[in-house]
């Protein structure tokens, strides 16, 4: 009797195996719209601080992002790219890209990292920096909230408020 409990375990065990390897050689590849090209460069989080000391402007707009995150993924294809379309722009000119993948792999808590660097522990975010001759301070934040996201509205409007699109 064990043996067919145990014979028909492993069974089970390498048909589960058999689908799931089929699975994944047919399941189609999930092209991801690529956004870097269309946010004025891309910077690496440790790069942030020094390029707004090199500039010359007084504020600068940051979407600090992963490309390998979900809820990143989520609000490029569903909130930045229809709004591209819908102004019938080509790039957001002013908003910088700033990709996170770096610092999730490097660190054990990015968050911390994130919070005493920009104010802010979740992302994707949208962030406004002025520099003036106190220093950098951070103007204005819009961070995802998993349980609460914002919508397209939210987004569209605070990309209206710092004039990367016009209403």
């Amino acid at each position: 009797m064990k043996r067919k409990i145990v014979f028909y375990g492993l069974i089970i065990v390498i048909l589960i195996g058999i689908f799931t390897l089929i699975y994944n050689l047919i399941k189609p590849d999930r092209i991801k719209p690529n956004i870097n090209n269309k946010i004025t460069g891309e910077l690496q989080y440790s790069e942030v601080e020094s390029f707004v000391y090199e500039q010359e402007t007084q504020i600068y707009l940051f979407f600090f992002s992963n490309n390998n995150d979900a809820d990143s993924d989520y609000v490029v294809t569903k909130f930045l790219i229809p709004l591209l379309e819908k102004y019938k722009l080509e790039d957001f000119s002013t908003l910088h890209y700033v990709d996170l993948a770096e610092l999730e792999a490097k660190s054990d808590s990015p968050d911390k990292y994130l919070r005493n660097h920009f104010g802010f522990t979740r992302y994707p975010t949208f962030i406004a920096i002025t520099i003036d001759k106190d220093g950098t301070k951070i103007e204005d934040v819009l961070e995802w909230q998993p349980l609460e996201p914002y919508t397209m509205d939210v987004v569209e409007q605070w990309l209206i408020n710092h004039q990367v699109i016009a209403s």
